[in-house]
């Protein structure tokens, strides 16, 4: 049993460093179809984590206006989320473009009914230098915090 729960942290690894943020995020659906690209109304959703490789949001909605958040209305190809993330007021706002990669309901006591995983396939490099700042100041600041928790109560 041992060797299993070491095989799954070992496939548990990130290749990125996530940090979980509750960030205001819109996102729009964005479907190919013979004639062009169709597009959602822009919905409202919240970060739960955030990395320079994607994403997890809490949403109410996987489906607008006959469009859902993962395949085409032909079901052939996969739809984009191209999302609007707002960091905070010290940073600009993000637009990278996404593909869902896993949904799922969340625990009744959430605020919003579905997790949604989404993977960044199109970041500026604008966006990107933004966010890995973001995330590595931020991840500091957390770090420190901890640290001086850590001594405060070795103290006591």
């Amino acid at each position: 049993m041992g060797k299993k729960l070491k095989y799954e942290r070992i496939n548990n690894k990130r290749k990125c460093a996530r940090m979980n943020t509750a960030l205001d995020t819109r996102f729009v659906i964005i479907s190919q179809d013979i004639d062009g690209d169709i597009f959602s109304r822009t919905m409202q959703a919240k970060t739960k984590s955030i990395s320079i490789s994607g994403v997890s949001l809490g949403t109410n909605t996987v489906q607008v206006e006959g469009l859902h958040i993962c395949s085409s209305i032909s079901g052939m190809a996969k739809n984009k989320l191209k999302l609007e993330i707002d960091l905070p007021s010290n940073y600009k706002t993000i637009t990278p473009i996404g593909e869902v990669c896993w949904y799922d309901l969340t625990p009744e006591s959430e605020e919003y009914l579905y997790n949604v995983g989404v993977y960044f396939i199109e970041l500026t490099e604008e966006d990107s230098e933004v966010l890995k700042k973001f995330i590595t100041t931020e991840r500091k600041k957390t770090k420190t915090s901890i640290s001086s928790l850590r001594k405060r109560f070795k103290r006591d």
